[in-house]
């Protein structure tokens, strides 16, 4: 069970129930795009003061100012998930986050999402990560870093080695952001649950991942839907799969997944390819992954999801 705190405007209190193995308890405030205010931080405060069980700290569609921001650093001590959804933050605000992830011996996952950050942030927040000795984490889905972010990303994690998870699905990566981070990964680099959704990533960046996925045993969830990748890039995914036989007995998940979304016909259709050797080699042999984006789905084609 999962415990919520919710701060919004009547103060009310809820308990909301999760399918989930962890307990957590939550303060989270939403909004509508009004101004988190000092009242507001305050009440945080007090909640993170009397209650030792909340880990995790949730501001969504609210406008947050980097004082308020700097008024909670200290809850970054005490807290393991940070997010900060639609909170117009920017390089002030960054500043100040960047200093209390350093400080943080709690935090794993942080969540800036749907901001507009710049690849100058994404410096800022990645060279703390770096030096974050808990932060395994990271979301920055749709922010406009650009390939300039993603280098900062690459940097962290050759500082680093590892990261569990970072997302950064509508980043504006583009082809050379996706070849860049494809070429880290070869290189040592290792992340296991990578989201690159909606980034204009085509055939080329398909080879260079399923160069990745032949190679190295690290990465186990790949989300690539709404990109421009065809049945060529596809197959040279699944190759990549097949070639790399570990990957049948070390991915422990029922479905360790690549996620595809393909555009065929004008229907969209989002399917899952198991992360397994053979599964690979046979998507390649059949021709799966374009059998099923046409709507006629072969035996290995599984609805994403399932």
């Amino acid at each position: 069970m999962r415990q919520e705190h919710r701060c919004d405007r009547t103060a009310a209190r809820s308990v909301r129930q999760e399918p989930s193995r962890e307990s957590r308890e939550e303060v989270s405030l939403e909004g509508h795009g009004e101004r988190f205010t000092g009242a507001d931080a305050a009440r945080v405060r007090s909640i993170l003061a009397r209650d030792a069980d909340v880990c995790s700290l949730r501001i969504e569609r609210l406008h947050v100012e980097p004082e308020q921001l700097a008024s909670l650093s200290s809850a970054l001590s005490r807290i393991t998930h940070l997010s900060l959804i639609h909170t117009g933050l920017h390089s002030e605000h960054i500043i100040e986050l960047g200093t209390g992830i350093c400080q943080s011996a709690t935090l794993v996952d942080i969540d800036v999402s749907c901001n507009e950050l710049r690849d100058s942030d994404a410096d800022v927040l990645f060279r703390a990560v770096a030096r974050s000795s808990s932060v395994t984490r990271v979301r920055l889905g749709s922010n406009p870093i650009g390939c300039a972010g993603v280098e900062h990303l690459v940097r962290c994690l050759r500082q680093r080695g590892r990261l569990e998870g970072v997302d950064l699905r509508s980043c504006e990566l583009a082809q050379n952001g996706a070849l860049e981070l494809a070429e880290a990964l070869l290189d040592g680099c290792s992340v296991e649950r990578l989201e690159l959704s909606d980034n204009r990533i085509d055939d080329d960046g398909a080879l260079g991942f399923g160069r990745v996925l032949a190679l190295q045993n690290d990465l186990r969830t790949l989300g690539l839907a709404m990109n421009s990748i065809s049945s060529a890039g596809c197959a040279a995914l699944a190759r990549g799969l097949a070639q790399n036989g570990a990957h049948q007995t070390q991915f422990t998940a029922p479905f360790a997944c690549i996620f595809m979304q393909w555009i065929w016909g004008g229907c969209g259709a989002m399917y899952a390819v198991p992360m397994s050797g053979q599964a690979g080699e046979e998507a390649v042999e059949h021709n799966q992954l374009s059998l099923a984006a046409a709507g006629s789905q072969s035996k290995n084609a599984v609805p994403a999801g399932h």
